[in-house]
C-alpha cells in the first residue's frame, strides 16, 4: 500500500480524534514512539492533539529490530525504560504494524504493572497482525500491498 500525503494525512486525523474517547492528556498519559524512525510523525501529531491546558504530552522513543535484526537486545532495553513510564495510561503509537510481534511483547510486559491502562495505536494495521490495535486509522493487507510512505527511502534491512 503506498501512502501519499493525503492519504497520510486523512489518517492521522482518524487517529487524533478516535483517541479523543480515551481521555489521555499531559497528567494522566505518555506517549511511547515505536520505531521512531517510522512513527515520529504520527506520534507527534498525537502528542500536540492531546496537549491540554498548555502541556504537550510526553514522548519516549521506543526502537524496535528490523527483520533482520535480533529482537533480544531490543526487548531488553525496553524492558529497562519501564520505570520510565510514570502515567497511568500509556498510550503505543507505530506508523505501521506488519506482523504485531513487537506489540504483543510489549503489551505483555506492561500487563505486569498494575493500575496501567495501555492503549494502542496504529496509523496502519496489517489485517493478518497477530496483535490487534485499539485505535487504526486504516487497514491493509501486506500479503498484497507492502506499506510504504511516500517519503520513505531504500532501507537495506528490508531486503529486495
Amino acid at each position: 500500500m503506498k501512502v501519499d500525503r493525503k492519504e497520510e494525512w486523512k489518517t492521522i486525523k482518524k487517529v487524533c480524534k478516535d483517541l479523543e474517547k480515551y481521555n489521555v492528556n499531559p497528567y494522566n498519559g505518555i506517549i511511547l514512539n515505536i520505531s521512531p524512525d517510522y512513527s515520529s510523525s504520527i506520534s507527534m501529531h498525537i502528542a500536540h492533539h492531546l496537549s491540554h491546558m498548555g502541556e504537550m504530552m510526553q514522548m519516549i522513543h521506543i526502537d524496535v529490530p528490523y527483520p533482520d535484526e535480533d529482537p533480544v537486545p531490543y526487548r531488553n532495553k525496553f524492558i529497562e525504560k519501564i520505570p520510565l513510564f510514570d502515567k497511568q495510561k500509556i498510550v503505543l503509537v507505530e506508523a505501521g504494524i506488519i506482523t504485531g510481534s513487537n506489540y504483543t511483547f510489549m503489551c505483555n510486559e506492561l500487563s505486569n504493572i498494575k493500575g496501567k491502562e495501555i492503549i494502542t495505536v496504529a496509523q496502519y494495521e496489517n489485517i493478518h497482525s497477530i496483535f490487534k490495535c485499539d485505535v487504526v486509522g486504516k487497514y491493509y493487507d501486506w500479503n498484497k500491498n507492502q506499506l510504504e510512505f511516500y517519503w520513505e527511502r531504500e532501507n537495506k534491512h528490508w531486503g529486495s
